[in-house]
């Protein structure tokens, strides 16, 4: 069976592919303990394609597609939905690290 990643034509259509077949599946986890209830932090599929198109709707308000935007953010899955909303809104995303 196909997964759909081979005839994806970028990013975007993978992750939309992926939010309509997958929706309540993990998409991105981060672990930050096993051994403690809540220690795994998880975003699937249908939430992660519906936070980067809020970011994207946002970003759009502000700035014009080809803007860099600076991404700081700590450790963490809420990274991802940003990044990609800047490549659903069509701007250049400039990671960084947390200051201090």
């Amino acid at each position: 069976m196909a997964s759909g990643f081979e005839h994806a034509t970028s990013v975007i259509a993978l992750v939309r592919h992926n939010a309509l077949r997958f929706a309540d599946q993990p998409a991105v986890s981060l672990v930050r303990d096993l051994d403690r209830e809540g220690g795994t932090t998880t975003l699937t599929y249908a939430a992660l394609d519906h936070t980067a198109r809020a970011v994207a709707a946002w970003l759009q308000t502000r700035f014009a597609p080809g803007e860099r935007v600076l991404l700081l953010y700590p450790v963490g899955v809420h990274f991802v939905p940003a990044f990609l909303g800047c490549v659903y809104a069509g701007m250049i995303a400039v990671p960084a690290p947390m200051p201090g």
